[in-house]
């Protein structure tokens, strides 16, 4: 079975990270080797810190948490639009807007007549969330940030240039390849959906 997830991570190029001049000391402990100047990550590491984070999403689901997507990779704006929003989930896919977490209610409470108009810029935020997922924890360290300062846990996809400040769940795995973000997400998202199957299953069988 580790084999199959390796070879397909392998196939999405996950173990590649950046050049070895722009790496953060921090990521030391997931990179495997490096290789004409690249950085290799050790996906044995990945898919040890990928279940640890996915087993924190099934305990989150189970309790009726809830749980925002930041993914802002124009590649995969439709997948995790629709896919986040199957397992009733929120997701910013687009520009993140300053204190989204932070000051949430003044975010919200202007945003109540323009729904349509902010999903359509690939923002569906209902409520401050009980975690966040990040893609491009570097990018998007304002998030981070933000999550911390409410003491958020942050689940992120972290490449070798990443700090590692602010984030609970760290998942080291390329993040500039979409492919390899999208195997990762994908991954995520299956777990939360065939928990909230199961807790359904549960609750109807009770």
């Amino acid at each position: 079975m580790t084999e199959d997830i390796i070879k397909k991570m392998l196939e999405s190029g996950v173990h590649i990270g950046h050049r070895s001049c722009f790496w953060n000391p921090k990521m030391f402990q997931y990179i495997y080797c490096k290789r004409r100047r690249v950085h290799i990550i050790d996906l044995s590491k990945t898919i040890r810190m990928l279940k640890k984070a996915i087993l924190f999403v099934e305990r989150l689901v189970t309790e009726n948490k809830h749980i925002l997507f930041v993914c802002t990779k124009w590649q995969l704006q439709s997948f995790v639009e629709k896919e986040v929003s199957r397992i009733s989930m929120s997701f910013i896919t687009k520009r993140w807007l300053g204190g989204t977490l932070t000051n949430f209610n003044t975010i919200s409470n202007s945003a109540l007549n323009v729904t349509d108009s902010l999903k359509a810029k690939g923002l569906k935020v209902n409520r401050v969330p009980d975690a966040v997922v990040v893609v491009e924890a570097v990018k998007h360290r304002i998030v981070v940030r933000e999550a911390q300062r409410l003491r958020v846990p942050v689940i992120a996809i972290v490449d070798t240039n990443c700090s590692l400040s602010g984030i609970d769940f760290p998942i080291p795995a390329n993040d500039d390849s979409a492919t390899s973000v999208h195997l990762i997400l994908a991954g995520i998202i299956k777990h939360i959906h065939k928990t909230k199957a199961v807790s359904k299953g549960k609750g109807l069988s009770s």
